[in-house]
This record gives structure tokens, sequence and C-alpha cells, in this order.
């Protein structure tokens, strides 16, 4: 999968107030100007989508580590309903299947 790795950064100090997410070069890739109608109104929004590319590689690791472990399949830790959860997150990131 090819996006702007992590990590990222939220930036509340920026020019004239605006919030940025910052890729690790401090270049914006969002920010909260009046002409983005669609931005978050919440600094919790706004950490979480910062956090998103550690989150996504954080998961794909922990897929590949029970896999390789075997634990993938395993029946017992409610691993049947976790292993959905990851593959449904993961799925999304991807753009494989749309909200």
């Amino acid at each position: 999968m090819s996006y702007t790795k992590g990590p990222w950064k939220l930036d509340t100090t920026s020019d004239a107030g605006n919030w940025h997410v910052r890729d690790a070069d401090g270049n914006s890739l969002m920010c909260d100007e009046h002409y983005y109608p669609w931005v978050p109104d919440n600094i919790e929004d706004w950490h979480l989508i910062a956090a998103a590319p550690e989150m996504y590689e954080a998961l794909v690791a922990i897929k590949k580590e029970l896999q390789l472990s075997g634990n993938w399949d395993a029946r017992d830790y409610g691993w049947p309903d976790n292993r959905k959860l990851i593959d449904a997150a993961l799925a999304r990131a991807e753009g494989k299947v749309t909200p």
C-alpha cells in the first residue's frame, strides 16, 4: 500500500492559528483553514488522524506476527472476533471497502 509514511504530527501552533497534520518532513497533509469545511471540529479527531499511519502499521505487524506464530487461527481468547476487527480495519484503510 502506498501512503505518506508516518509519523504524522498534529501541529496546533502553525500560521494564523490553523491546525495542520504534517508528515515527517513538515509538509502539511491536512489543515483546518476556512475553505475546508469537511475537517473535524475537535482535537480528538485530529489526534486520531495524525496517528493513522502508526495504527495501520501496528495492525499489519500484529496480524503478521499472529499468522507466523500460528495464533491467528486460534479459537480461544476471542480471536475470531478480533481477526474480523483487524481485517475490517485494514480493508477500510486500504480502500477495499467503504464505510
